[in-house]
């Protein structure tokens, strides 16, 4: 086998502390060497306005996201997503509209006694962009409690815009 290709990875390091997050979206993708998003969006309280922080690298050149829309939809009766459609902008004020299909699904689930149970789901997913295709990583994280809400949702076959 001879491989080659480039790639996008989260280089955090240390002690996680899942049962602190509410919520949490997390977009990796990387259409070539000329050009990657991350994108995530927190959720600390299910009150409070969510933290955003990404950005569009091109040719070795990263430029910040000012604003991150993630519209999802999620398979019926559950808290699975299945498609992501992320409209993003940039510094510069460009926009970039991606959208994904779920292709598999990890679905994992992380316990801490006298805490919430926390709902992680790890997805391969299909972004086009542009006429462009790449395969990334859409992950989703949800406290137990935010469950319930999108499983509605999706009863509804409504899309969550967050």
């Amino acid at each position: 086998w001879s491989l080659s290709m480039v790639g996008v990875r989260d280089h955090s390091w240390g002690r996680r502390v899942w049962s602190s997050i509410y919520r949490d979206r997390s977009i990796w993708t990387c259409f070539g060497p000329d050009l990657s998003f991350i994108a995530c969006k927190t959720w600390l309280d299910p009150d409070a306005s969510p933290d955003e922080m990404g950005c569009v690298i091109e040719s070795g050149r990263v430029t910040r996201l000012c604003s991150i829309k993630i519209h999802s939809r999620f398979r019926q009766n559950s808290h699975y997503h299945e498609a992501v459609r992320l409209e993003l902008e940039d510094a510069e004020g460009r926009s970039f509209t991606l959208d994904g299909k779920v292709l598999a699904y990890v679905p994992l689930r992380h316990r801490t006694p006298g805490r919430e149970v926390v709902f992680l789901g790890q997805a391969m997913t299909r972004f086009t962009l542009a006429g462009r295709t790449t395969i990334g990583l859409s992950e989703y994280f949800d406290a137990a409690l935010a469950c319930e809400r999108l499983i509605e949702l999706s009863l509804a076959g409504e899309h969550v815009v967050e």
